[in-house]
């Protein structure tokens, strides 16, 4: 019911939210564009509305006729090098799935709704291409998690485990590359080792 309210990001013009993604872009000309896949990770509204409209940013952020007010205003074109969608390796969401119907409960109602299905969202997984070791920043993202208690639901277990089973569980960031597309082989590192093996 909360995505038919009308500050709902789903409810807001996809074309407005691509303009204000396109202004940020311009502004930060950032060389990585970071977005959620298709299907929002797990179905929410607002993610997909996120991907489809940062995709679409993504685009038009290089194109002078796209937004032509923001390039009026001195926000320059900009298109960034690369875009990635965030994701997670589908063994770790299988486990998952295993636990959630161990402990009695549908994995395909789940979360404080009741209405998202993580075995639809295991089909709809994106590869993971890259994995990035996050480990030296995990405190920082532990305590900004905390400071969202809508994000936390049933994984705020995971706060509570010991530090060296944390950094094993979530010292780690997926990610598939979607612009250019991934060549295949090892999966990257860190956003840049294809631009480094090139001399870049």
């Amino acid at each position: 019911p909360d995505n038919r309210r009308p500050h709902a990001l789903v409810q807001a013009p996809p074309a407005r939210v691509t303009g204000q993604i396109v202004a940020i872009i311009r502004a930060l000309r950032p060389q990585v564009v970071l977005t959620f896949p298709p299907y929002g990770g797990y179905g929410h509204p607002d993610h997909i509305r996120v991907h489809e409209t940062a995709l679409a940013a993504f685009h038009a952020a290089g194109n002078p006729a796209q937004y032509p007010e923001q390039v009026a205003a001195g926000l320059a074109p900009r298109t960034p090098a690369k875009l990635y969608y965030g994701t997670v390796g589908p063994a770790l969401l299988r486990l998952a799935l295993v636990v959630i119907r161990l402990s009695g409960r549908n994995p395909r109602r789940f979360g404080e709704n009741g209405d998202v299905n993580l075995v639809r969202a295991l089909h709809r997984l994106t590869p993971v291409t890259t994995v990035i070791g996050s480990g030296p920043y995990l405190a920082r993202k532990d305590a900004a998690w905390r400071c969202h208690r809508s994000q936390l639901g049933p994984q705020a277990r995971l706060l509570a485990l010991r530090p060296a089973l944390r950094r094993r569980l979530a010292g780690n960031e997926a990610f598939t590359r979607a612009i250019p597309p991934w060549p295949g082989g090892r999966r990257e590192r860190d956003f840049w080792a294809e631009s480094r093996g090139r001399g870049a």
